[in-house]
């Protein structure tokens, strides 16, 4: 099964992972602790879900991330980097990088995130997508 857990960040800049809690027009993420569990109040535009995926590094990757990609890993050329999406097609959805406005590659089999490394996300390293 699938570990389902999500990313937001906190209106002081910390980030903060565990399940997801919607209050009304507020969204918090759950931190599990030794007896009982703590609520952290998080910005709604920063939260991120998961993708089950890990990149070259084990590092887990979730939507909002940016990710270096090598179109050829032996010689480690045309290396770009991608926001990591949520994107539904008809009655499918899917993780995958973003390429263009209109186009993502969905995740395995057309791209595989053991290709990937994490980089930063859109929320602190927005400037890598400008590139």
């Amino acid at each position: 099964m699938r570990e389902i857990l999500f990313r937001g960040k906190e209106p002081q800049g910390d980030w903060c992972y565990g399940g997801l809690i919607q209050s009304a027009n507020d969204f918090y993420i759950s931190i599990g602790i030794d007896k009982g569990f703590m609520c952290a109040f998080v910005k709604p535009e920063t939260i991120g879900q998961y993708t089950g995926l890990t990149d070259k590094n084990g590092k887990k990757i979730f939507e909002g991330d940016i990710v270096s990609y090598f179109i050829n890993i032996e010689k480690a050329t045309n290396k770009e980097f991608h926001e990591v999406v949520f994107e539904t097609k008809g009655e499918s959805g899917y993780f995958g990088i973003k390429v263009s406005n209109i186009g993502t590659l969905g995740f395995c089999p057309e791209v595989s995130a053991k290709l990937m490394e994490v980089v930063g996300n859109i929320y602190d390293n927005p400037e890598l997508l400008e590139a």
